[in-house]
């Protein structure tokens, strides 16, 4: 979060909401009705956030070993835990690279980012669960979950790439 503090991102922070953690629940109206492209100006910045991300992800890799004292379910859930933050990264980073592009627009970006941090907490929830009470059923589902997230994350974000830029808007939103 420090490193997001940077004041290079200001020109940005309001639009692109980065602050906000899944906790927060969904961005105010304001962010998510925002139906405008990032401008030249705001591309340079968020050319910087998409470094600022790629550091943390390649920091966010190392910290993650699997301890030696844990059990066979207890590991699995733990390998689960750090699939589905990497799933996230990823595709989090790929809409950072969206909004670049101008493929979508603020306020897409911000719903669907809301949407992939929600969809991930609750799996994440379910897959501490399982591996807290070492239960190999659970955590056989929460292995499919993982499958179905990323599959459905990743249709979405396949299909935003064939986009052309500023061609999608959002029905209904504010023109800022």
């Amino acid at each position: 979060m420090e490193d997001f503090a940077a004041p290079e991102l200001d020109s940005i922070r309001s639009k692109a909401d980065l602050s906000r953690r899944a906790t927060d629940g969904p961005p105010p109206f304001r962010v998510a009705l925002n139906d405008t492209f990032a401008t030249d100006s705001e591309r340079v910045v968020i050319a910087r956030w998409i470094k600022i991300q790629n550091h943390c992800r390649r920091r966010f890799a190392l910290s993650h070993a699997v301890p030696r004292s844990v059990n066979a379910i207890e590991a699995a859930s733990l390998r689960e835990a750090v699939a589905l933050s990497r799933i996230l990264q990823s595709s989090v980073g790929r809409l950072t690279q969206a909004l670049y592009y101008q493929q979508l627009t603020y306020g897409e970006f911000a719903h669907k980012r809301f949407e992939f941090h929600r969809d991930a907490v609750a799996l994440s929830s379910a897959i501490d669960e399982a591996g807290r009470y070492s239960d190999p059923t659970r955590l056989g589902q929460t292995l499919q979950q993982l499958l179905y997230l990323r599959r459905a994350w990743s249709t979405y974000l396949w299909r935003l790439n064939y986009r052309q830029p500023r061609t999608v808007h959002i029905r209904g939103a504010l023109f800022t």
